[in-house]
């Protein structure tokens, strides 16, 4: 496993950072979009430059911390200081599966839970369960039918992943039992009223 920073020339004259990251027989690249380093004129730039370069340094530094702990399943300060509305947009953004839509509602029920509650800033290390039990209850309050549930369970499945990608000692979501919601009757006309 290697974690190397390598620096690019651009067409522009600036410079671009990029992690090549050498990690269970794949190799990856990660580009850091944010630090670039300009032509040097004076010694503001020069300055500026070298702070960018320290920043995408530690940047692999951190980056190659992340992934052995991963090997060792270790949870890391990362993992606890890591936003959970932040994580699970990312996470959804990349999710696959036919459910993707659903997922998005579980996490913008979560975002107005937090911006109620407000608790924006939430972390992975600040989650506990009675937090995902009063999200429950915010749900059920919110939702129609079985909407909660449905939401719920996808919110679930989204913390059991970051438990799984260490994030966390232990997965809180699993001391909250799932509430079964009742389910919206739905009107059917008889022959008669049709």
């Amino acid at each position: 496993m290697s974690v190397t920073l390598r620096e690019r020339k651009n067409g522009d004259g600036t410079t671009s950072f990029l992690l090549d990251i050498y990690h269970n027989g794949k190799r990856t690249y990660e580009f850091l979009k944010h630090l670039k380093l300009v032509k040097a004129a004076n010694l503001t730039d020069r300055k500026n430059n070298q702070d960018k370069r320290n920043q995408a340094k530690a940047i692999a530094i951190k980056k190659a911390q992340e992934l052995s702990a991963n090997d060792y399943s270790m949870v890391t300060d990362v993992g606890k200081k890591t936003v959970i509305r932040d994580w699970m947009q990312t996470y959804i953004e990349t999710y696959q599966k036919k459910d993707k839509r659903n997922m998005l509602g579980a996490l913008n029920r979560f975002k107005a839970f937090l911006d109620s509650h407000k608790k924006t800033g939430l972390t992975f290390g600040r989650l506990d369960a009675v937090t995902i039990s009063d999200f429950q209850d915010y749900l059920r309050s919110h939702s129609q039918g079985e909407g909660a549930g449905s939401y719920f369970s996808r919110f679930k499945k989204m913390i059991k992943k970051a438990y799984q990608s260490n994030l966390m000692h232990r997965n809180p979501a699993s001391e909250v039992a799932t509430k079964q919601g009742i389910p919206k009757r739905k009107d059917i006309l008889t022959a008669e009223e049709k």
